[in-house]
């Protein structure tokens, strides 16, 4: 798979991990919540540190 189709492609899907929700301390009624990164056939994000972490 070639780094221009990764970055050109329109198929991804962010599946957010309700886990990781937090508050930033320093922005008033923001918070932060971490995605794991999917094409739409399924496939994980080969190049998503938190799929290559896990």
């Amino acid at each position: 798979m070639h780094l221009f189709y990764l970055l050109a492609s329109n198929n991804l899907v962010a599946i957010s991990d309700p886990h990781t929700l937090g508050i930033l301390a320093w922005a008033k009624l923001t918070g932060l919540i971490v995605c794991d990164f999917y094409f739409q056939n399924g496939w994980i994000m080969p190049f998503a540190s938190r799929g290559i972490l896990q």
